[in-house]
């Protein structure tokens, strides 16, 4: 019989880093009005450089440079995310002379095949302060046969004389498809299992959480020919974001909220915003599109992993009773803290006799007003409304 020894996160990974400190100690940097009047974007020069950037990243990666290829990035403030594309773990690196130095390592053991090759790029005015060229990248490995996307955020930097070159303020690079393992998304048209009818059945992987994260695993898993189940909490498909309150918007480019294999609509890109019912929209489309395996107000009861069969036992309730799945996997894709409200400690918090409630309690803002609220402030790391 197998016996696996687990290992707490503390033992395994360095502690939680503290946002407000990384904050504080790596400012979004502050373009100087200078730099900001010598852009010039106009027809097809993003493209170009993003192009000339890309020459000067791969000559020095194949020359194996770590100078050159430091000179590539951001001197000020440098990032280099990695999710498994290079690393075997997920790791960011900071300054250019160390993501110099790992790149080149990591490259030397993964054995990038051929050069970084550009896909996309576009000019992102994001503040009067930052504006840079947004550039969506690919390459593939020899060890192991891969393919990989990457994404580069370029800034301008003005050169002694007096002409702006761009250079990585960060960089992200994530496995996308194993040679040994290749998706197949003709899979994706296969209709789901119906279960509606069944107190009991198995499954490869099960899921608890029908949210984004729950729903690009169930469909990537589909696609290598792996069943699993979604089980949600909520009444319909897409009410994690559909239930949140009126005018929540988020906050970051469209790219970030894209699922694989199916892209928001054109008019729903930078710089629109996406509101909480587009998000909703499109969690819909999507589970509805790959016919996705998704039960709907579904409880968890208990989990049990038994060491004898490898295998869980779920037992969730459901509008027409108590339900059994097995699987081989269970996953839970329930958010950051399961959307259970942070409510920090505040000081003599008893002083303050006002209205004082939670984001989850709020809907919007005509409900406070006939309360007598006239300063509001609501925000989440991603989403807000002001």
């Amino acid at each position: 019989m197998a016996s696996y020894d687990f290992i707490s996160p503390s033992e395994e990974y360095p502690p939680a880093a503290d946002l407000r400190t990384i904050t504080a100690e790596r400012p979004i940097p502050i373009l100087p009005p200078d730099t900001l009047a010598l852009i010039s974007l106009e027809g097809d020069e993003t493209r170009k450089r993003a192009l000339d950037l890309l020459y000067n990243l791969n000559a020095a990666l194949t020359a194996n440079d770590p100078d050159a290829l430091a000179r590539c990035f951001f001197s000020e403030q440098a990032y280099w995310k990695d999710t498994l594309a290079l690393t075997y773990h997920l790791r960011t690196f900071f300054t250019p002379r160390i993501i110099a130095a790992n790149l080149l390592e990591t490259r030397r053991l993964r054995g990038i095949n051929g050069r970084l090759e550009l896909d996309a790029a576009v000019f992102t005015p994001a503040a009067p302060t930052l504006q840079f060229i947004d550039a969506s990248i690919s390459f593939e490995t020899k060890s192991p046969g891969a393919w990989c996307s990457g994404r580069i955020l370029l800034l301008p930097v003005k050169n002694d004389d007096n002409a702006l070159e761009w250079k990585i303020w960060i960089l992200s690079t994530k496995l996308e498809n194993l040679d040994v393992h290749l998706e197949d998304e003709s899979l994706l048209e296969i209709p789901g299992r119906k279960v509606d009818n069944l107190d009991y059945f198995d499954i490869d992987v099960f899921i608890i959480g029908g949210g984004n994260a729950a729903v690009a695993l169930a469909a990537r898993l589909k696609a290598l020919g792996v069943e699993s189940f979604i089980c949600e909490r909520n009444a319909r498909v897409g009410d994690n974001w559909a239930l949140r309150y009126d005018n929540l918007r988020f906050h970051l480019p469209t790219s970030v909220c894209e699922l694989p294999y199916m892209s928001y609509p054109k008019e729903q890109q930078l710089p629109h915003l996406l509101t909480k019912d587009e998000l909703a929209q499109q969690v819909q489309r999507y589970v509805a599109a790959f016919h996705l395996n998704f039960i709907t107000s579904a409880k968890i009861q208990s989990t049990f992993y038994n060491q004898s069969t490898r295998r869980w036992t779920i037992k969730f309730q459901t509008p027409s009773g108590q339900r059994v799945a097995v699987s081989k996997h269970l996953v839970q894709a329930t958010g950051v803290r399961s959307q259970k409200p942070y409510l920090p400690l505040v000081p003599n918090e008893c002083l303050y006799q006002g209205i004082n409630i939670h984001s989850v309690e709020f809907k919007n803002g005509n409900e406070l007003k006939k309360q007598g609220v006239k300063v509001r402030y609501i925000s989440r790391l991603r989403t807000g409304t002001y």
